[in-house]
């Protein structure tokens, strides 16, 4: 299942549980962001394992706690004074009460079970407000003066994080040039050994038989210390590459969330 098939279905279970239409754009919004936060494997995982009903029923609670928190500090409206007014039932009215109170106890829909929310705390889905923020005039002249700084600091860790990847690639070309050497000198340390050897058996036994046993090492060796080279130039170093740019990524994002995070408590404070 894909993400845009994900968030229409999200939509349309929130249109069902009755939220209004902009909050259905807001959190669909920031489930998209969610999502597009993640790297393509993890993502790939969360779409193929997700629950879109408990991720709805989710939402439309966290909505529910908000607008009842909302009205919990509204001022209650003025009410009009109590008159006392007899109410005099009509005939449609009776009619009703009698027509209710004939209807059997089994027919009653049962009213269903609560919904066990501790469910939802297994569910990963985590929904932040990520709104803009202007940041108070004191963040951006404290800002502006460390601006220097700040650039000098980011420019010494873009050089790291570049040298970091050039070793790492100037490493797998130099192995896999060491892997081309070793096998083929070895090879031919190895083959010129079995050959002399081998010349050598009909004249000089001991000596032929020397060199093939030093032929047979030879070889080994060559064979062993190519397999290791490979190894690590061709599996170890990538993943190695791979996981230091995920590392990178990592770092940018939780730089961003700091320069957010300044400016929100520039403006509380």
């Amino acid at each position: 299942m894909d993400k845009e098939a994900i968030l229409i279905m999200l939509a349309t279970k929130l249109d069902e549980y009755g939220v209004d239409e902009d909050e259905i754009l807001r959190n669909v919004k920031m489930f998209e962001r969610y999502l597009d936060s993640m790297n393509p494997r993890d993502l790939e995982r969360e779409l193929n394992n997700i629950d879109i009903n408990v991720i709805a029923e989710r939402i439309y609670n966290i909505i529910k706690n908000k607008q009842r928190s909302i009205k919990k500090y509204e001022e209650p409206a003025p009410q009009p004074p109590k008159q006392n007014i007899k109410v005099v039932p009509s005939q449609s009215m009776l009619a009703k009460k009698q027509t209710l109170e004939t209807i059997p106890y089994e027919k009653v829909e049962k009213v269903p079970p609560p919904i066990d929310l501790d469910v939802l705390d297994e569910v990963p889905v985590e929904i932040e407000e990520d709104e803009p923020v202007k940041g108070s005039l004191a963040f951006w002249v404290i800002f502006i003066s460390t601006l220097p700084l700040t650039l000098t600091i980011l420019f010494g860790m873009a050089i790291i994080y570049l040298s970091v990847f050039i070793a790492l690639s100037a490493a797998i070309a130099g192995l896999v040039a060491a892997l081309v050497a070793i096998v083929a000198s070895g090879s031919a340390l190895a083959l010129i050994s079995l050959i002399y050897g081998i010349t050598q058996t009909f004249s000089a036994m001991p000596i032929g038989l020397f060199e093939l046993g030093l032929g047979l090492i030879i070889g080994g060796i060559a064979m062993l210390g190519g397999i290791l080279i490979y190894n690590f130039a061709v599996r170890f170093l990538p993943f190695t590459i791979k996981k230091f740019l995920e590392f990178t990524i990592y770092s940018l994002q939780m730089l961003r969330k700091l320069f957010i995070h300044l400016k929100k408590e520039s403006v509380k404070r």
